[in-house]
């Protein structure tokens, strides 16, 4: 766990160190910043880590009144290459929303991701440790930001050139879904995005689609996207589609049960 935190830091502060010196070199420097300053209660960093960046009020438990399930495909060469599926948990009222993969085909850690919106917070549940970490991506951001991200309305128009809402509609798991189209000369991609701002009103795509988005210019309208299509040289790379709708239903995660920021 503590690992995984320091490392985090690592990539905020010495990212262009990291990405030019690889394996041992880059052991070295974690070591040396570790002993600098990690081992002093009175650096810094090591205030700024426990003052600001998880200063999170994690909840015993965080109870979600709908969930998704999100299949996803990538492609290659037109064939298929791997297929995902991913459960996601949303709870308008309390501003909360949290996922899991819980199929793939790669063999990675089993996590659950919990964002809350309120506190602009994101907590990490290593389910096969017991071990999480919460930190507020505000000590990250400036305020004008952090207010930009507790805004619910679109503003795709105003600060992305690349993205359009094309007036296009349909229905998705019985919601109605409103298309937007971004395309990156620069990069050659283009994605087709559906979201429907009636299920869960914030701004999302940056937050559980992050991975799959990389590279990818993307809408930051609110609401929730119900299918996603991503095209690289015109070409299909990856395809996105809500499966499944639970409208009523009672997902609990209990994070006592986690050792949370514990190092």
């Amino acid at each position: 766990m503590k690992s995984i935190f320091f490392s985090l830091i690592l990539i905020c502060f010495f990212s262009s160190t990291i990405h030019a010196q690889r394996g041992y070199v880059r052991d070295a420097i974690e070591q040396k910043y570790e002993d600098k300053y990690m081992n002093d209660s009175s650096s810094a960093l090591k205030q700024w880590m426990y003052g600001n960046l998880t200063n999170v009020k994690v909840e015993p438990t965080y109870t979600f009144s709908q969930t998704l399930m999100m299949h996803t495909t990538t492609y290659k060469k037109d064939k298929i290459s791997s297929e995902s599926d991913m459960e996601i948990y949303l709870n308008s009222s309390k501003k909360t929303m949290g996922f899991r993969i819980i199929e793939s085909t790669t063999k990675k850690d089993d996590i659950t991701m919990i964002y809350d919106y309120t506190q602009n917070a994101m907590i990490t549940l290593n389910n096969k440790e017991m071990t999480g970490m919460a930190i507020t991506l505000n000590a990250f951001m400036s305020r004008e930001q952090q207010e930009q991200m507790k805004s619910t309305q679109s503003t795709t128009a105003n600060t992305n050139t690349d993205c359009k809402k094309t007036g296009n509609t349909k229905m998705i798991q019985g919601y109605k879904c409103e298309e937007y189209v971004c395309i990156n000369t620069e990069r050659n991609t283009k994605v087709v995005m559906w979201i429907c701002p009636s299920i869960f009103n914030q701004n999302i795509n940056s937050s559980f689609l992050r991975s799959y988005l990389n590279g990818y210019s993307y809408p930051t309208a609110a609401g929730m996207a119900m299918e996603c299509l991503m095209y690289k040289n015109n070409v299909l790379e990856t395809k996105m589609e809500v499966t499944q709708f639970n409208k009523t239903t009672t997902k609990t995660i209990s994070t006592s049960a986690y050792a949370i920021n514990k190092m």
